[in-house]
């Protein structure tokens, strides 16, 4: 599972290190950049699932994958999607709960 996970977030992350910082809307993102973060946020919801409903994943690797995900969470253009588009797709049980506490986290971090 581990190179799973590791080997389809390497496919990710060239194209994650290019998103664009000053973004007004999800359409103006180009097709490449909607792709790379519906594949994060999948990813994501994959890790969220072994951790919390097959414990599959051992509590130490969870903390560094959810310090990961909060970081890229905050990320203006994945914020951005997630607002505009993502948040009305269908995750499992307690996701988007997870990624709009995250989210929550983020802004009072920083206000």
């Amino acid at each position: 599972m581990m190179a799973h996970v590791h080997e389809r977030y390497s496919s990710l992350y060239d194209r994650l290190a290019t998103l664009p910082v000053n973004v007004g809307s999800y359409q103006e993102l180009s097709d490449d950049h909607k792709r790379a973060i519906s594949g994060y946020i999948n990813l994501c919801a994959e890790q969220f699932y072994w951790w919390r409903w097959r414990s599959l994943v051992d509590k130490k690797v969870w903390k560094v994958w959810d310090i990961a995900i909060a970081d890229k969470l905050q990320h203006p253009a994945i914020a951005l999607a997630w607002k505009e588009f993502h948040s009305a797709d269908t995750y499992y049980d307690g996701f988007k709960d997870y990624v709009e506490s995250k989210m929550k986290s983020a802004t009072k971090q920083t206000t």
